[in-house]
């Protein structure tokens, strides 16, 4: 996971960050992944931002702005999708190289 790129300081290390994390939310997780993996749903959450993107500047109803947002949830930045995994549970990914991360 990316517990191993949070840097080791003094007083915040990884495993802090994770106890934390628990205690604000039910379930959190955050992976990364290559460029090249789940290639279908990081073009499906893309195509979701630029839609989103294009109906704000076109002047589309609200309703239909935030019917699009909800659909797009926190993957609202480039590269970052939803996959859904064998449980049914959508996980959290971001498509990232070595360099970014």
């Amino acid at each position: 996971g990316t517990l191993s790129s949070i840097p080791r300081l003094p007083g915040a290390t990884p495993e802090r960050w994770l106890m934390l994390f628990t205690h604000i939310g039910r379930k959190v997780m955050n992976m990364s992944s290559s460029k090249n993996n789940h290639v279908t749903f990081q073009k499906i959450y893309a195509a979701r931002r630029q839609a989103y993107e294009e109906a704000k500047a076109s002047g589309a109803s609200p309703a239909a702005c935030e019917w699009l947002k909800r659909r797009i949830g926190l993957a609202n930045f480039p590269g970052s999708y939803y996959y859904v995994v064998d449980t049914g549970e959508h996980m959290f990914y971001w498509a990232t190289t070595a360099s970014e991360e």
